[in-house]
């Protein structure tokens, strides 16, 4: 070839190049706004695409009911495996008996499995004792619901849980979700589980059951959220339908086993205001609450209840802190700092859920540091828990509660530019995606002085 047709070839090649690298929409740039076509949740499945199967009531899926795409899954699975749930109210009882599937609403208030199970009933017809109680039960066989199977790494997402038993005849155990003593490594995003009786979120492994709950609403009464083994939960609202402990755990001695709640708000049912406790458990029951706000109508009180060690920090409550929920972290094992404390603190260094966990959810969640977080390093990294299908990230960043777009980036982290300490800082990542681009939640922390 003469040197001036590959002088030729070469220009053209440059001309390719550089219209190439000014159109495309994923370059990493930080002077220019990015076009927004933000989804509300209802458009969420649309932007997600992908392989995994889906469930609709109306046929338009690979599956009406959710059960069947469970039954549906390789026995023996060993790679993660979504089922997407769209919009509409699944009346059933549902039998998680594999490994690591992944259960994700379309939408969290919408996409809704409810069914009425009083669990002395479910006993006395199956000849069981609680085993297979669950409106979702995660370690037993479906084909043989009083029968129990080692499962692990179950992720349940964006979806609404309802016990819808009646409770009016007294104390009736309720459980929305329960997870088997085969049970363990169970992850609750952005969630909605409620019922009105007892025992709502029962995950009851004491042997090496570990649990990781994110931005979730509780609803129960008497021992709501009543993990046996290791638990970790952020950013939930633990609401008391009688009087007595929207919060329980039973631990195995000397084990480490702990359950550990960040930025909680506790309440009674709004506008129905009632004394109640918090606390309550059995054996080595051990609660760290931190950075949690207690609400009870003016008149009403919130009693500490009792457990086997509880520890607190920066805990307040409506109408005037009490001594009893006092900063006491200094009193736990090891004196721990407020800072120490995340989910791999929690799980002793075995479970690493907020780097593990799939990225099932449409948007991007889980901020590292947590939202509202404080005394954090003037160089940290952020990161995130990526959304499911998306192509880069849209990240906002800045000193307003509006903070302004940076850049595009195809990873999951961003190393801000020097922070002045003592300034809070406000975060937003976007999922773009091949079709749309996903809106996500808006975060902050603030630097340590």
């Amino acid at each position: 070839m003469k040197k001036g047709n590959i002088l030729i070839l070469l220009c053209l090649w440059s001309l390719i190049l550089l219209l190439w690298f000014n159109c495309n929409p994923f370059q990493s740039q930080r002077n220019s706004e990015p076009d927004l076509n933000v989804l509300d949740d209802s458009d969420v499945i649309k932007a997600t695409g992908g392989s995994f199967w889906t469930v609709a009531k109306d046929g338009s899926g690979d599956f009406a009911k959710i059960q069947d795409a469970i039954d549906n899954v390789p026995a023996g699975n060993s790679s993660w495996f979504t089922i997407t749930i769209k919009n509409g109210t699944y009346n059933e009882h549902v039998f998680i008996d594999k490994s690591f599937i992944a259960l994700v609403g379309e939408n969290r208030d919408n996409s809704r499995i409810e069914y009425p199970l009083n669990r002395a009933v479910w006993n006395s017809e199956m000849g069981v004792t609680n085993t297979g109680s669950g409106v979702i039960d995660i370690g037993v066989y479906a084909s043989s619901p009083t029968t129990k199977v080692d499962v692990k790494d179950i992720v349940i997402a964006n979806l609404t849980i309802v016990n819808t038993a009646d409770t009016s005849s007294g104390t009736v155990y309720t459980h929305a979700i329960r997870g088997e003593s085969t049970a363990t490594r169970i992850s609750i995003l952005h969630c909605n589980v409620h019922a009105d009786g007892s025992d709502t979120l029962a995950l009851w492994n004491t042997t090496n059951g570990m649990y990781y709950h994110i931005n979730c609403s509780f609803k129960g009464g008497i021992d709501a959220v009543c993990p046996r083994g290791w638990c970790y939960d952020i950013g939930s609202t633990y609401t008391e339908t009688k009087n007595s402990a929207p919060v329980w755990h039973e631990g195995v001695a000397g084990s480490g086993q702990k359950f550990v709640i960040r930025d909680a708000y506790v309440q009674p049912v709004p506008g129905i205001p009632k004394n109640f406790k918090l606390l309550n458990g059995q054996k080595e029951s051990i609660v760290y609450i931190l950075d949690s706000y207690l609400f009870n109508e003016s008149g009403y009180e919130i009693e500490e209840g009792s457990v086997y060690a509880d520890y607190f920090y920066n805990v307040h409550m409506e109408g005037g802190d009490q001594s009893w929920h006092a900063d006491c972290l200094t009193n736990a094992p090891g004196s721990p700092s407020q800072s120490l404390i995340n989910a791999y603190w929690t799980f002793n260094g075995q479970w690493d859920p907020e780097n593990t966990i799939p990225a099932v959810l449409p948007y991007a969640s889980v901020p590292q540091p947590w939202n509202k977080a404080y005394d954090i390093s003037s160089s940290v990294q952020l990161k995130w828990l990526k959304a499911k299908d998306a192509l880069s990230y849209n990240v906002y960043f800045g000193t307003s509660a509006s903070p302004v777009f940076v850049l595009n980036t195809t990873g999951n982290t961003y190393l801000p530019d020097s922070l002045t300490r003592g300034a809070t800082y406000y975060w937003r990542i976007d999922a773009v995606k091949s079709n749309a681009i996903v809106a996500g939640a808006l975060w902050s922390f603030r630097v340590i002085n």
